[in-house]
């Protein structure tokens, strides 16, 4: 049976802990009571007004002059929120089906989707196909038209293969006759000399072409392309003929990999303002794989992203928690054998952990990727404090104490060190304020008041609670003082390690040594797609080996049009790091003024041309063969007076004619005439409805009026061009520049060209080296003030350094240790560097503070090592069970921590103590 001891043995009734105390023992209902409805207060109004931001700008927001830019950029053009829907499969035209399956759903969903892209009508600049020609393009175009007119009107009135053939065999014999009718006029002495080549001469080429597509037209597979564009652009110089699809897909790897875009309607009250917009678009793709089968479709973009990272950050966080919580109340059961105190302890951590959410609402407002880790950080540190004070209360309960002189000895001696640790935890995270980053700024002043409220929690509410349990009995009376005999092992290696103190100092100075040259190695990743979820990353790289390009692009922006087509030009001369330069300045001819009065003639040559006849109802394939085989003698017959007049170009013209028809001819005679009838009647139903499209095609508009960029579409126009008319220019980088030495490359280019150049690419360089230096900043900072605090703590010099020296060994040893294993610092675990400070250094206070107290370096002789061993062993739950976290940031962070807290513990626990007993063998008064 436990002895029953008084509340009050009158050991210990003055001063400011027994005062506190007694407080605590008459008020404990008002005190637990208040610490309740401030808790449920703090839970309801979190519930009803705390949300998550899921933008990365937001989050990364800074003064700077580059941010500033960003944030000019977004407001104007409105980039970077659009839902990527990848279509991909061998079958081009089921992609292509997909894509416009997916943009019919996606525009039935007002509420969600404001503006969606499957494919762009290029409908808008078929008016102005013309303007796209150069002036040179456009002189040759027009004095081709004009030869060609007659003949053009002849094929359109009677339309087919062979009234073609016969018509050009017509002109060419009357041009023979003529020639012939002239030679024998001027007798022997004029001599028969052959001018200069008909108009029609010109055509011979085309004749050809067609002659080449017909032979080809009666083999097995064959598929009709238009032969004009080719053609043309023999005859119009260097630039080709624009070819003017009715449709443009953002596609890749010719067509096997499309994209479909679509810009969400954000719910900015919620607390995740994508849900919505992600719940909807994942049921277009179930309706359309339902309606389009066989064709796989995945969801990228950067809202899909965000919204990955807050359900994955949200539920690893969750999960964290919970699984810190049962890590806890495991170590608690085995360390004290029962879970009366330990309990009272997680009730009083769950409120502090109400508060610090309510707080979080009224300071904050928001979480964020970051900040929602500190919910299994709080676990893992506000319990600590929560370790010392059951643990110290518990041995003075041992030693005899009645509760109310235990619970005042503990508040004396362990409750000044947990308010120490606990102001140099706070420091450590508020000194993180120093990155100017606002998501960790935000996550900076959420964690410090978490220690803070922890700190008042587990010195006011818990001592509460446990002299309330004993006034109860809902606790045991006296804990058993057997259970401080079980750590015998632990002690018994200590007493080894003092007995022999200068050894073991030894062995730390050279584990120190050994790790400095990898710790001058330290590595930081600047490659933030390293800090993503496997399934971003896995998108992310499908995406890029599809388009063979970069995902990250910068952005520069132009006033107008002549200076947009400018800083292209300049951009691309950057030939080894910039890839090529997206923008709506191709869109838009150059020179249109220059240009209409040759559109205008173009248009006016083919104005009174007649429309198309009806073509016959088959080819007579003998008839045919007769006009080509009359056309082929006659230029047989020309060819040699070509050759010898000196006509290199015509004589090669003739002679690829003769033997193309001689081709043509042997092919009709093989198949025999039925078969061939067939092949050569859809041959010429393509090529005539072909030919009158491509003069309805460069009829254009009745007017010739240059093209604005009010006629640019408005899916181009909205993200392209600005409300003012500024020009947005989209520079792919050449090189990977996920790599930060790439990235460093292309953006020097870039910037020689565009100093204000802002995108992606600046905000990922420009706020991960920003961090890195903060961080540093921070670290240094926050190590300053943490040596301050405790020097005032103990008011002497060689206490102050004593308590820092396992901090900085173990800082030694996490970053040896981390170049021994290839463990990089990155933009987010970078923090922890900052982190450690404050936590690592709570262990120099507990160990110093209580070696003054004791002049004894057996820390496991008394409550403090159990209490150290167990502090930090959950500590290293908070922060390792972000480890379980899909999100390679949060366990960047969790591996760190978890790191740097074992390694600064072992300092603590074995070099430290050896230390002190050098001190204490040496008489030196600590």
């Amino acid at each position: 049976m436990t002895e029953k001891i008084p509340m009050v043995a009158g050991a210990i009734e003055t001063g400011w802990a027994g005062r506190l105390v007694r407080f605590y023992a008459r008020r404990w209902p008002l005190i637990i009571g208040v610490a309740l409805v401030t808790f449920v207060w703090a839970v309801a109004k979190a519930d009803r007004g705390l949300r998550f931001v899921t933008d990365r700008n937001d989050i990364l927001a800074t003064h700077e002059e580059y941010h500033r830019e960003f944030l000019a950029y977004k407001a104007e053009f409105g980039a970077e929120d659009d839902i990527v829907l990848v279509v991909s499969s061998p079958d081009v035209e089921n992609n292509h089906r997909m894509a416009v399956t997916l943009g019919r759903i996606a525009r039935e969903d007002h509420k969600h989707f404001r503006i969606v892209y499957d494919r762009l009508d290029l409908t808008f600049a078929r008016s102005h196909l013309l303007f796209y020609l150069s002036v040179e393009q456009l002189k040759g175009l027009d004095k081709r038209l004009k030869e060609a007119r007659p003949l053009l009107a002849q094929v359109l009135r009677t339309p087919g293969l062979e009234p073609l053939f016969y018509r050009v065999n017509e002109i060419v014999q009357s041009f023979v006759e003529e020639q012939i009718a002239r030679a024998l006029r001027g007798g022997i002495r004029g001599g028969v000399q052959l001018p200069e080549p008909p108009e029609i001469a010109s055509s011979i080429p085309i004749l050809t072409r067609l002659l080449q597509d017909m032979t080809s037209s009666m083999e097995a597979g064959y598929k009709y392309q238009s032969p004009w564009p080719e053609m043309l652009e023999a005859d119009l110089g260097d630039a080709p003929m624009p070819e003017v699809p009715t449709d443009f897909y953002i596609e890749f790897d010719q067509g096997r990999t499309v994209l479909v875009l679509v810009k969400p309607h954000l719910d900015v009250g919620a607390y995740n303002p994508t849900a919505a917009a992600m719940t909807a678009i994942q049921d277009v793709v179930k309706r359309a794989r339902a309606e389009v089968p066989g064709v796989d479709v995945g969801i990228s973009g950067k809202p899909v992203m965000e919204n990955d990272e807050m359900v994955t950050g949200t539920e690893d966080s969750e999960y964290a928690t919970v699984l810190t919580v049962l890590g806890v109340i495991a170590l608690f059961g085995i360390t004290y054998q029962n879970l009366g105190r330990p309990f009272l302890a997680m009730i009083t951590l769950t409120i502090c952990m109400g508060w610090t959410l309510g707080f979080a609402t009224v300071a904050i407002g928001h979480l964020n990727v970051l900040s929602v880790t500190v919910m299994p950080m709080l676990v893992g540190l506000g319990i600590d404090f929560g370790i010392q004070v059951i643990t110290r209360y518990e041995e003075e309960r041992v030693e005899g104490y009645a509760p109310l002189d235990a619970m005042a000895l503990m508040l004396g001696g362990t409750g000044g060190s947990v308010l120490t640790a606990g102001i140099t935890t706070a420091v450590s995270f508020l000194a993180v304020w120093l990155t100017d980053m606002k998501g960790i700024q935000e996550l900076a002043i959420m964690a410090s008041a978490g220690i803070a409220l922890s700190v008042l929690a587990m010195l006011v509410v818990l001592p509460t609670l446990l002299l309330a349990a004993e006034q109860t009995t809902w606790v045991s009376k006296r804990p058993d003082g057997m259970r401080w005999s079980r750590l015998h092992l632990l002690a018994f290696l200590e007493d080894g390690m003092l007995s022999h103190p200068w050894g073991v100092v030894f062995i730390g100075l050279m584990f120190t040594a050994a790790c400095i040259p990898s710790a001058s190695r330290w590595r930081f990743d600047g490659n933030v797609l390293n800090l993503q979820t496997p399934e971003t990353v896995a998108m992310v790289q499908k995406l890029e080996s599809a388009s063979k390009r970069s995902l990250l692009f910068a952005e520069v922006i132009a006033n107008d049009l002549d200076e947009a087509r400018d800083l292209e030009k300049r951009l691309m001369e950057k030939k080894l790091t910039v890839l090529r330069v997206e923008s709506a300045v191709p869109v838009i001819p150059e020179h249109q003024e220059e240009k209409i009065p040759l559109v205008r003639s173009v248009q006016e040559t083919l104005k009174g041309l007649p429309p198309m006849g009806k073509l016959p109802a088959e080819v007579d394939v003998p008839s045919l063969g007769r006009a080509v085989t009359d056309l082929r003698d006659t230029f047989l017959l020309i060819w040699p007076r070509a050759r010898s007049a000196d006509m290199a170009e015509l004589a090669t013209w003739l002679r690829d004619f003769v033997q193309t028809a001689d081709k043509f001819l042997e092919r009709v005679v093989r198949l025999g005439f039925p078969t061939a009838q067939g092949h050569l009647h859809q041959y010429e139903a393509d090529l005539f409805h072909d030919i009158d499209t491509l003069i309805t095609l460069l009829r254009g508009s009745d007017q010739a009026t240059p093209m604005g960029l009010a006629d640019i579409p408005e899916e181009v126009r909205m993200t392209m061009v600005g409300p003012s008319g500024r020009l947005l220019l989209h520079v792919f980088p050449k090189d990977d520049v996920w790599d930060n030495r790439a990235m460093k490359a292309f953006l020097n280019d870039v910037r020689s060209v565009y100093p204000k150049a802002t995108g992606a690419p600046v905000q990922i360089y420009e706020s991960t080296q920003l961090l890195r230096t903060r961080y540093q900043r921070a670290a240094q900072v926050a190590f300053i003030v943490i040596a301050l605090v405790v020097l005032l703590q103990f008011r002497a010099l060689l206490p102050t350094v004593l308590v820092l020296t396992p901090l900085l060994l173990g800082l030694i040893w996490m970053v040896g240790l981390q170049g021994m294993f290839g463990i990089a610092f990155n933009a987010v675990n970078f923090l922890a560097f900052s982190l450690i400070l404050g936590i690592g250094v709570a262990n120099g206070i507990y160990i110093v503070r209580r070696f003054q107290e004791e002049n004894c370096a057996s820390i496991f002789s008394v409550s403090t090592g159990r209490a150290i061993l167990l502090s930090n062993l959950t500590a290293m739950m908070g922060f390792g069970s972000l480890m379980v976290s899909r999100h390679q940031g949060m366990y960047s962070v969790g591996l760190v921590m978890a790191l740097g807290i074992a390694v600064c513990m072992f300092a603590s626990l074995i070099f430290l103590p050896a230390l002190l007993q050098i001190l204490k063998d040496q008489r030196i008064r600590v």
